[in-house]
């Protein structure tokens, strides 16, 4: 909720500033804003439906495949949990 008033924020500044133009920039800069803060928890991820199978095994929740693959980040204790088949980002830890 917070990204959506953020960029209603921006869009109605630039609106006032620049113009009726100025729409295309704040509805640019809330889905920059929006792509930028799609981090998503292992904890989270679990809760998506379809995300484990029926005996609690974890499924990709795009293509349905088990692997899973982890790689860090560059100078970070983080890793990124990708699927090993489809290789959608699937979640942070």
């Amino acid at each position: 909720m917070l990204i959506f008033t953020f960029g209603a924020g921006i869009t109605a500044v630039a609106t006032a500033i620049f113009g009726g133009e100025a729409a295309f920039f704040g509805g640019v800069s809330t889905l920059i804003v929006i792509v930028l803060s799609m981090r998503v928890s292992a904890s989270n991820y679990y809760s998506i439906p379809h995300s484990n199978d029926a005996e609690g095994e974890h499924r990709c929740i795009f293509c349905g495949n088990r692997g899973i693959w982890r790689k860090g980040v560059c100078r970070t204790n983080d890793k990124i949990a990708n699927c090993s088949k489809c290789k959608a980002q699937l979640f942070y830890e």
